[in-house]
């Protein structure tokens, strides 16, 4: 080889080391199923003012940009603009997209420029209306086209400004963005899965923390969803929705289902207070989100967020330790939670690669902390249902030995209640006993009253008898006299047999009407009798107000009063008992005189007139008898016991107090009539007396 020939060589592979060398920043895109992340090729500008417009960045010198070391490019929470310039040549036919995985980014405006110098300017970001996408996605996706080109982007944000971007076939984006889909729906699925089940549960116990925890994976979902470029299916026109509202809703359900899981009110009142402190947070950063003041609203999000998630992990340590055995299943779920966070901090932060596992890493996270808390859920119900059947456990144990004691009680108080039974019985005949004494004795009571108005009216019968006796004796010594005389006058013997036939028949009489009496009070004295028969009731009682009123006048000479009888003499004659009935009136009839001679002897009236008037009358199908005195009449509290045994309102000693309630057994029962009493204090009194006529033959 001659000295030229090597002087050329080494000419050419200097001059190919310093196309290379220059071309270092070109993006060669080669292979169709190839999915590259532009960071390590991309140059950045930091437009901290946010003065410079897209067409003025290509007019920037290279100086003014710097390269990206790494493959995901992070300016934390810059508030500044990003300008990015990328050389792009495309060795493939198939046209080129790039793709910014960043959901949250606000603003993006990209311009191409391909080898025949024609430009084309496309714009995206959340803010951007959604149906003018170009693939409507939650992430912004541009087509760049298929020759060399070169490629200028400005994106701005106000959330964490990371940007991985990859440039992709449409093949490979298809691929990518379909394994992408299939993974969020399942996890997705997961979490709604778990949703539904325990909100089954719900409705089924009706316990309010299934609610909490159906709202608090409601809210995940929402929340993950808007992270994840999902949100354009709730208010895809109106992002900043999604944003304000998804997570503050999902930190308050998730302090909320925790107060309640925990029951740290009660378990741990100083975290209980914390927790309180970061409800008022959550609410406060609502406004702060809406004001959108940067880097403000950023560092508070950051803070309360990472408050809630140590408060929180903490409460459930605590709770742990004080003896809840469900809040093993709630530290795992939540250190899952942490988990997934902090791998996706550590990815903005350069400390680990990006890859799909690690960029998913906070979906992963909260997929399966939903699952150990439905589990913690679960556990709880199994604690439930432990600690139930040792209730019930040890309520069987009370309840046998209960039963052991109430049969031990049993045979004691069937012993006390056999002796009682005896003492009752005992005390029931002696009961009888003396009840029967008592009846005899107001039996005893009357037919002494009634022994002696029979003692005064028999007297008057008794007497004639005597009287006509004596002028019968002067009328045949008359008689001798004159049958002895020679001279008989025929006349005066005739006139002495008519008289002495006339006494003769007035004895007789006077007799009879003693014999009646005598045999009115031996029925009356009889023993009570169920045989009814007809009978006259104005006769009856005629009868038995002369018997009364003679017998209170042989106990008391200066006793009088007026008796009125008022008795109606179509009265049919009734089917009734004559003694039982005669008793009733008896005592009727000796109430009514008691009570007007006690006003008698009781006021200082001299106009005042004893009166008892008694009445008989038919009112349509009932015999009614009125007995009315004008004594002192009874208050309404007394007249609502008169037929009650042994109440009385004599003085004592006076009365047993069963005169008026044998007399209103005797109609009411024996004879399916009524008693009843009307009465006006100081005024009158009247007992009425109705029996039905259907009893009459």
């Amino acid at each position: 080889m001659t000295k030229f020939s090597v002087i050329v060589n080494i000419f050419f592979l200097l001059l190919y080391n310093l196309k290379e060398l220059k071309g270092q920043d070109t993006l060669y895109y080669n292979n169709n199923n190839q999915v590259v992340d532009i960071g390590k090729y991309a140059r950045y500008h930091i437009d901290s003012q946010d003065s410079i417009s897209l067409s003025q960045i290509q007019l920037l010198p290279d100086g003014a940009f710097q390269k990206s070391k790494t493959e995901i490019m992070n300016f934390g929470n810059t508030i500044a603009s990003i300008d990015l310039k990328l050389i792009v040549k495309n060795l493939t036919t198939e046209q080129l997209y790039l793709s910014f995985e960043n959901n949250e980014l606000q603003y993006i405006e990209v311009m191409t420029i391909d080898e025949s110098g024609n430009q084309l300017l496309q714009q995206g970001g959340i803010f951007n209306t959604f149906s003018n996408k170009y693939f409507q996605r939650g992430n912004t996706i541009l087509k760049i086209g298929t020759k060399p080109i070169q490629i200028f982007m400005k994106v701005k944000t106000h959330s964490s400004f990371y940007l991985p971007i990859n440039l992709s076939s449409l093949p490979s984006l298809m691929n990518q963005n379909y394994k992408l889909d299939v993974f969020k729906g399942i996890t997705f699925g997961i979490m709604l899965a778990m949703c539904l089940y325990n909100l089954f549960i719900f409705f089924l116990v009706r316990d309010r923390l299934y609610l909490y925890y159906c709202i608090y994976v409601l809210a995940g979902i929402w929340t993950y969803s808007h992270l994840n470029g999902l949100w354009y299916f709730t208010w895809s026109d109106y992002p900043f929705l999604n944003r304000f509202l998804g997570i503050q809703l999902f930190a308050l359900s998730a302090a909320l289902f925790s107060f309640r899981f925990l029951n740290t009110k009660e378990v741990t009142p100083r975290l209980y207070k914390i927790m309180n402190v970061m409800i008022i947070l959550i609410v406060i950063s609502i406004p702060v989100e809406y004001l959108d003041i940067q880097p403000l609203t950023n560092n508070f999000l950051q803070f309360y967020v990472s408050l809630c998630a140590v408060v929180l992990f903490s409460a459930g340590v605590s709770a742990y330790y004080q003896g809840n055995k469900s809040a093993k299943y709630f530290i795992l779920a939540w250190m899952f939670f942490l988990a997934g966070t902090i791998i996706t901090l550590l990815i903005f932060t350069g400390w680990l690669p990006y890859n799909f596992w690690t960029f998913n890493a906070s979906l992963i996270g909260a997929c399966f902390e939903n699952l150990f808390l439905s589990f913690a859920l679960a556990n709880k119900i199994n604690i439930y249902r432990e600690e139930t059947a040792k209730a019930q456990l040890l309520a069987l144990q009370r309840l046998e030995d209960n039963e052991r004691l109430i049969i031990e009680q049993n045979k004691i108080l069937e012993e006390k209640v056999l002796d009682r039974t005896n003492e009752l019985e005992t005390s029931l005949n002696v009961l009888k006993t003396t009840q029967a004494q008592l009846i005899q004795s107001e039996k005893l009571a009357s037919l002494g009253e009634l022994t002696a108005g029979i003692a005064h009216e028999i007297q008057n019968p008794l007497n004639f008898v005597n009287n006509f006796s004596e002028l019968s004796v002067d009328i045949v010594n008359d008689l001798k006299d004159e049958m002895s005389k020679p001279q008989k006058d025929n006349e005066y013997i005739e006139e002495l047999f008519t008289d002495l036939s006339s006494n003769q028949q007035k004895i007789n009489h006077h007799g009879k009407r003693a014999s009646s009496i005598v045999k009115g009070m031996l029925e009356h004295s009889r023993e009570k009798t169920a045989d009814k028969e007809l009978i006259d009731i104005n006769k009856l009682v005629d009868e038995y107000i002369r018997l009364s009123y003679h017998g209170l006048r042989a106990k008391d000479k200066s006793f009088n009063a007026d008796i009125k009888l008022e008795l109606e003499e179509s009265i049919v004659k009734i089917n009734a008992i004559p003694q039982d009935l005669g008793r009733v009136l008896l005592n009727l009839f000796n109430n009514a005189f008691y009570a007007v001679k006690d006003k008698k002897n009781n006021k200082n009236d001299a106009g005042y007139q004893p009166t008892v008037t008694v009445s008989t009358e038919i009112n349509n199908d009932e015999v009614m008898i009125r007995i009315k005195d004008n004594g002192t009449g009874m208050p309404e509290n007394v007249r609502d016991k008169v037929f009650q045994p042994f109440f009385t309102t004599k003085p004592t000693g006076s009365g047993t107090g069963l005169g008026l309630s044998i007399s209103y057994d005797i109609i009411t029962k024996d004879h399916g009539g009524k008693l009843e009493v009307e009465s006006t204090l100081g005024v009158c009194t009247i007992f009425i007396i109705k029996l039905p006529l259907h009893n009459h033959k």
